[in-house]
This record gives C-alpha cells, structure tokens and sequence, in this order.
C-alpha cells in the first residue's frame, strides 16, 4: 500500500560523517544488508566523488553549532520495482535540492515477509557559486563584498520561521506530486495525500 512520508532532520557539526556513513551502511554500519541502491551529486572537486569526504569535511570545518547536514527520510511504495524507486528519488532530488550537495541511499527492510522500501537523502545547505574553494574555505560564513574570501552560501539562512514552515509544504507537496505520477506510470490506482499521509483508490 502506498503511503505519505516525509521526515527532515538537521544535524550539527561532528554528526555529518554518522550520518552518511548510515545511510551507505559504511564503517559501522557495514553489517546491515538492507541497502538497494545508492547515488551523490553535486559534489565539490576536492570530494573526488566520495561524499564521505564532503560530509567529514562540513564536520572539520562548519561553523560552531552550525547545521553540517540535513537528512530527509521517505517512505517508497511497494507497487514500484526498484527502477522506478531510483526514478522517483532521483527525479526529486533535482526538483528539490537543485545544485546541493547529496547523498542517497534506498533500503528495503524485510519485515514479517513484506518489504519496508524507505530512501534516505543527505545534503547540504551550502550551494556553490561556480568558485573553487578548497575544503576549509569551503565551508566558511560567505563574504557578499568579496565572495572569494567567502564560503559558499547556505539556502536556509536568514529565513523566518513561518517561511520555512512555507517551504516544508512546498517539498512535501513536490513528493506527493513526483510519487503519485510514479504511481499512474507504473499503473496503480493508489494516490497519497500530505497532509494525511494516507492514499486512496483513484476511482
């Protein structure tokens, strides 16, 4: 059955490199066998590719108490095959996070004989201005007046709490609108709502 889910964490700095190592179940998280698929983008050139050397670095170098990361959790409807899993969440991510810095990763949890399929989405706030920075500049407040002193930009700053409760709905919604065509392509009946996290029968 297909339901409504979307969870965001924050993580503050010392918390990124848990975090992506669990999703990739890398390092200490090695012994669990649920991880179906895998994807980054956006990635700075001193990452090499590896997201784990960019979520290590917000954790060196953001600032104190600063947020190193934020994780999405989403729930995947079983209807879908695993091609149209990766489908989903890569077509969100590039509707939702644009140019971010992300990790992905698809689980699909056995429980009593039934899959669990979920995705995990971990990205930075940081969005790049076509400047190369090395690592430890990288991460640095940003300098309007003179950027190259700067680090790259975070998207969520100087927001007001109502504007980001605003742009919550407008991701969920973004979610709701990609899982459901998912849906209709595959040609299942089922639809999600929100705000109810519930699905109905499209009669």
């Amino acid at each position: 059955m297909a339901i409504f889910n979307w969870h965001i964490g924050s993580y503050q700095k010392g918390r990124a490199t848990s975090q992506s190592n669990y999703i990739w179940r890398r390092e200490e998280f090695s012994y669990l066998n649920d991880l179906v698929a895998t994807g980054c983008g956006n990635l700075p050139p001193w990452c090499n590719g590896d997201p784990a050397v960019y979520f290590a670095a917000a954790d060196l170098y953001e600032r104190k108490n600063g947020s190193a990361c934020r994780h999405l959790t989403l729930s995947l409807p079983r209807e879908l095959t695993l091609r149209d899993w990766i489908l989903l969440v890569e077509e969100y991510i590039a509707r939702d996070l644009g140019p971010k810095p992300y990790q992905y990763a698809i689980h699909n949890v056995l429980a009593e004989g039934q899959g669990h399929p979920h995705a995990h989405i971990l990205y930075s706030d940081r969005v790049s201005d076509g400047l190369e920075r090395s690592a430890d500049t990288f991460f640095r407040r940003a300098n309007p007046k003179s950027p190259t002193l700067g680090g790259c930009k975070k998207d969520s700053g100087g927001q007001s709490p109502k504007q980001l409760s605003l742009g919550v709905i407008t991701r969920k919604k973004l979610w709701e609108e990609g899982l459901n065509q998912a849906l209709e392509t595959a040609g299942h009946g089922a639809r999600v709502h929100y705000q109810s996290g519930k699905w109905t029968p499209n009669i």
